[in-house]
């Protein structure tokens, strides 16, 4: 009896030892997950990296831990880091029913390689991944759907960055079946909508967007397609739309501690404020967006170079640890070497680096005042450009004034000269033209302050559109919206007819269109470009 009771203690404090362990893996998915969809990402590769260490981890919940670790990895754009996580998932020895989680590894390499346009090696990624999927036996529907959903999404990307739609729409349709959960439905929607914009059908893939958008899940990939949205509405002109929708899912802007993610947005919010009229605080986002844009291209390009040029395949891993292995024992000697050179270069070294540094104050110093000379000389041209713009006016005006004189002299002159009219009649017809002649600079201020008025909007527009345009392409496209010929804006604006001709040939050319200057100029103005 007394042995029974031990049995059967034992079996109890068992069952006890192992709902603990669960409700302990249960606990860290959960905190996990709950960091990142809270866009908690620092925190999250910390947390993973300390668990990831724990040696009494179980391998299923490794592998989740890693994974979220890359997750948050890629969030921050630390791709040398998740690469070679990837690579440490693909080399730990796994049994068959972990051998699902190399297509994940492969999948995020081919994510990575696909933002840096190294396409080659996505290629191969994908390949690799493709060759495993025969030998997985997957343990749960779950598991099959998300590796499934997972891997024909990466084939529909790589598809997607080398521009063949049609392989990616046929790929995207492939993950269809898999995608019964909100994360996945988030993912698919929003790759969905990518590629219907880069086939240049924006309103279907505003409408995938959205549907990815009012998924009721928290997943920085909705994020993206409220960037996307909100650029399709303010490139339609509908500027409050947009303000309603950034208010609606002002909640996911938690999400942009990814760099990338973060330049468009504020992108986004400062094309928004302009619609809007606020243009003074898009200013501020449109400053902070090219600030980080140009932060981005220079690590991307840093980046690039690095991994090009060190990356190396998984399958040649394994060979490049035995060469290491074998070259300690002349590191180590190595070592001593560079010690004792170091103690007779480094005072040397610090001289050398207080003088460097002396120099460099001073350059920086002179650097100084030659930017403070630059911005006077900038503001001063400035200052003479605002000058010659209004004496253009005046001469314009000046131009009108004088050609209207013009003929009203002639109109006297051809009265003075018409014998078959009475003196009373012609006199009549001269006190006509005259005063017709007297009101012309009261014309002419009117016609500067209309002309002002109607095209002050118009030429906005088309700056903001084709900004490479110059301030004498802008002058002639506001005469062209007005319906004014060559000839007429020759006068306007004291050129010859041939000059007019050469300059709307210009402005043609880099407008970039097949249909009449005059009918695209007035598209703009009404917002239909």
């Amino acid at each position: 009896m007394k042995c029974r009771c031990q049995i059967l203690f034992l079996f109890l404090l068992f069952l006890n030892l192992s709902a603990h362990a669960v409700q302990d893996a249960d606990s860290i998915m959960f905190r996990l997950k709950s960091l990142f969809r809270e866009g908690y990402m620092d925190a999250l590769v910390e947390e993973s990296s300390h668990l990831v260490c724990d040696s009494t981890l179980e391998s299923h919940l490794w592998y989740h831990v890693q994974h979220y670790r890359i997750s948050g990895l890629m969030a921050r754009r630390h791709y040398s880091e998740a690469l070679d996580l990837a690579n440490a998932m693909i080399e730990r020895s796994k049994p068959d029913s972990l051998l699902y989680w190399d297509i994940q590894a492969y999948i995020v390499m081919n994510d990575v390689f696909c933002q840096l346009g190294m396409l080659n090696a996505a290629r191969k990624s994908i390949d690799k991944a493709h060759a495993r999927l025969d030998d997985i036996n997957y343990t749960t529907p779950l598991i099959r759907d998300w590796t499934l959903s997972d891997f024909y999404l990466a084939s529909s990307l790589l598809a997607l960055i080398e521009r063949d739609i049609d392989t990616a729409l046929r790929q995207w349709r492939k993950a269809e079946p898999y995608n019964n959960s909100a994360e996945r439905r988030v993912t698919f929607w929003g790759h969905a909508g990518s590629i219907y914009k880069a086939a240049g059908e924006f309103e279907k893939a505003d409408v995938c967007f959205l549907r990815a958008i009012k998924e009721d899940v928290d997943n920085p990939n909705r994020l993206r397609c409220l960037i996307h949205c909100l650029h399709w509405r303010n490139h339609q002109g509908h500027h409050d739309d947009a303000l309603d929708l950034l208010g609606e899912y002002e909640h996911l802007l938690r999400f942009a501690s990814d760099p990338y993610l973060a330049q468009h947005i504020y992108l986004a919010i400062g094309e928004t404020l302009q619609g809007i009229g606020a243009k003074g605080e898009a200013s501020k986002y449109f400053h902070i967006s090219a600030l980080i844009s140009d932060s981005l291209r220079q690590a991307d390009e840093i980046l690039h170079n690095s991994i090009a040029g060190s990356w190396i395949d998984p399958d040649d891993y394994s060979a490049l640890r035995q060469s290491r292995d074998e070259s300690e024992c002349s590191r180590a000697y190595m070592v001593m070497i560079i010690s004792v050179v170091g103690a007779i270069v480094i005072p040397v070294a610090t001289v050398l680096s207080y003088r460097r540094r002396r120099n460099h104050i001073y350059d920086l110093e002179s650097s100084t005042r030659a930017v403070r000379a630059h911005a006077e000389r900038a503001a001063e041209a400035s200052i003479l450009a605002d000058l010659v713009d209004q004496q253009s006016r005046d001469l314009c005006a000046s131009s009108l004034m004088t050609a209207k004189l013009s003929a009203g002299l002639s109109e006297v002159q051809k009265e003075l000269w018409h014998t078959d009219k009475t003196r009373d009649q012609r006199l009549s017809s001269i006190r006509v033209a005259v005063q017709e002649s007297l009101s012309v600079r009261q014309e002419v201020e009117v016609f500067n302050h209309n002309f002002s008025r109607t095209v002050r909007d118009f030429t906005d527009k088309l700056t903001a559109l084709h900004p490479g345009l110059t301030k004498s392409e802008v002058r002639v496209a506001s005469y062209i919206f007005l319906g004014m010929t060559s000839k007429e804006i020759a006068q306007m604006t004291n050129r010859s007819v041939r000059t007019v001709d050469s300059i709307r040939y210009s402005l043609r050319k880099k407008l970039c269109i097949d249909i009449s200057t005059e009918s695209y100029l007035r598209q703009i103005s009404a917002g239909g470009v």
